[in-house]
């Protein structure tokens, strides 16, 4: 158990450094992942060698029944849902890209409180900024949907979802 705990340890802190490796375009970051991604590899040899070998089912007859109704007699339930499209855009990129078009200082994470570890989903029209947040733009506050949307009225953006992810 040592080894697994030691593993996923490993494993947690190989994904941290290379998101804030990406983020931050770091280099001695980047070398740091590297490494530790090795080490990762390594454990996982470890962890395989000393790991029970699993059990191997080589005839389909003692593969278990997948049940056609449930208790009740009814239809195994499906989940409703339709696929769709997104844009997926880093928090930084967006916080760079509006503050770069509409000249001012934008932290989406600071504006829409948001937390760490989190996505925010805007859907995006083209519609001007209306008057109120016309007037608090003139006052150094910001809304992001007023802000995107402003963006893709002018053409900046194309409508549609749009999934901010929050990492830092």
């Amino acid at each position: 158990m040592g080894l697994m705990n030691t593993k996923r340890d490993v494993n947690y802190i190989v994904n941290r450094l290379n998101e804030l490796a990406y983020t931050t375009r770091d280099a001695d970051l980047s070398l740091l992942a590297q490494q530790a991604s090795i080490e990762l590899v390594r454990l996982n040899a470890e962890v395989t060698k000393h790991a029970p070998a699993e059990p191997v089912i080589t005839d389909i007859k003692h593969l278990p029944e997948i049940p056609v109704t449930d208790e009740q007699g009814d239809g195994i339930p499906t989940l409703e849902c339709e696929k769709a499209t997104v844009f997926k855009v880093d928090y930084n990129d967006l916080d760079e890209f509006l503050s770069e078009v509409y000249g001012i200082q934008f932290e989406i994470v600071a504006e829409e409180e948001l937390n760490n570890y989190s996505d925010k989903s805007i859907t995006v029209e083209s519609e001007q900024m209306d008057e109120y947040w016309q007037a608090r733009f003139k006052e150094g506050r910001y809304d992001t949907r007023s802000l995107m949307n402003q963006a893709c009225y002018d053409g900046l953006l194309e409508p549609g979802e749009y999934v901010i992810h929050i990492f830092w």
